[in-house]
């Protein structure tokens, strides 16, 4: 298990060369669970509200990228304010993404597909449980090719429940509390 503690989390690593990833703030390669008693957990520590971006204002490049990883379950974290996307989920297998909140996580500057969570070449994921708000800023400026969820090229079953997108046209700048467990625009 890595439990997050409460609080933000955004240096920004460099991308590796010549895998194409963008800029990211938390990046895992190839580490790989082993089945489904034995996966990789990625939570917030009991109680506190972990932020991979910022609270306010906005850090770059992509927040969570999970690239040929396998056998991940990532929970209970919020992604904000990042610039490039808010989680990437790039080839791997066996992937559970639960009770996640990812709000403005793309910008028209930043070029590229961004998108709240963006599933490419992966295959049995499962995505539940979560919001997904004010993904994309600057929507009248940006052609997008999903805002909230894009999927690119999957194998097997991506399956989506009970989980929450939403987007306005006139944005405003929405910053969460520095407490809580969730930011919720509701």
């Amino acid at each position: 298990y890595v439990y997050l503690r409460g609080g933000e989390h955004n240096v920004l690593v460099p991308n590796e060369k010549g895998t194409g990833a963008p800029e990211y703030i938390a990046y895992f390669r190839n580490v790989d669970g082993t089945s489904d008693t034995n996966r990789i957990h990625l939570k917030a520590f009991k109680g506190e509200r972990p932020i991979i971006g910022k609270a306010a204002g906005i850090a770059q490049g992509t927040g969570l990228v999970l690239m040929e990883s396998s056998w991940w379950e990532i929970a209970g974290i919020e992604v904000a304010n990042t610039n490039n996307g808010g989680i990437w989920l790039a080839g791997g297998s066996e992937l559970k993404v639960h009770h996640v909140t990812v709000h403005h996580a793309a910008h028209a500057f930043s070029g590229g597909n961004p998108a709240g969570i963006k599933v490419n070449g992966a295959s049995n994921v499962d995505i539940g449980f979560s919001t997904f708000f004010e993904t994309v800023e600057d929507m009248p400026f940006f052609f997008v090719r999903g805002n909230g969820i894009q999927l690119f090229s999957n194998v097997g079953t991506v399956k989506i429940h009970n989980s929450r997108f939403t987007q306005t046209v006139d944005h405003e700048v929405y910053e969460c509390p520095t407490s809580g467990t969730s930011c919720d625009p509701s």
